[in-house]
């Protein structure tokens, strides 16, 4: 008898987002930034994050796509959404990188099942698709799943500090070659 781990990685669905999925996308961007960073960014900054400000966010952000970018979201067997990735022209220059991963979030239930890999891959083919050869991303130096980066084939480039909540922590710069 196969576990459910093993029926959820073989049923979930990865699609692009669709303006149905902006409610959604709040839901998971908020209670994924609780689950992960716990510990780590203040909790009242953690409490301070609401469904509707990420929701208004996105109904920002949506509409930009598909010609700068692409955001895709996971759906369980059930059909809800569970995770999500954003991705788009690069908004920093200086590092010489054409994309940027703005946001990869998986609810931690549903992570170790192969779902992150497949977002990364449909990111790469999304820039491929744009005629980007590289992309980055910022990952906060303490966030649990960092290593996650590295076994994707993200290559370190460098930490800065970075403030959130009036706490000051570090990211960290991956980035990922197109070939």
């Amino acid at each position: 008898m196969r576990s459910e781990t093993e029926v959820l990685q073989k049923a979930s669905l990865i699609r692009e987002v669709e303006l149905k999925d902006i409610r959604d996308l709040a839901r998971v961007h908020v209670d994924c930034w609780c689950e992960t960073y716990q510990g780590i960014i203040p909790n009242t900054y953690l409490e301070s994050l609401k469904y509707t400000d990420r929701q208004v966010m996105w109904e920002k952000l949506i509409p930009r796509r598909p010609e700068l970018g692409a955001t895709f979201v996971v759906e369980d067997t059930n059909g809800d959404v569970v995770g999500f990735a954003d991705c788009g022209p690069a908004r920093e220059h200086e590092h010489g990188f054409a994309g940027e991963l703005y946001a990869i979030y998986l609810l931690k239930r549903f992570q170790g099942n192969g779902h992150g890999k497949e977002l990364i891959e449909k990111v790469k083919e999304t820039f491929k698709r744009l005629g980007h050869d590289s992309f980055y991303l910022w990952v906060l130096k303490d966030n649990p799943t960092k290593k996650f980066y590295e076994k994707a084939g993200g290559i370190y480039l460098k930490s800065q500090p970075i403030d959130i909540g009036g706490k000051e922590l570090i990211e960290d710069l991956f980035y990922w070659e197109l070939k």
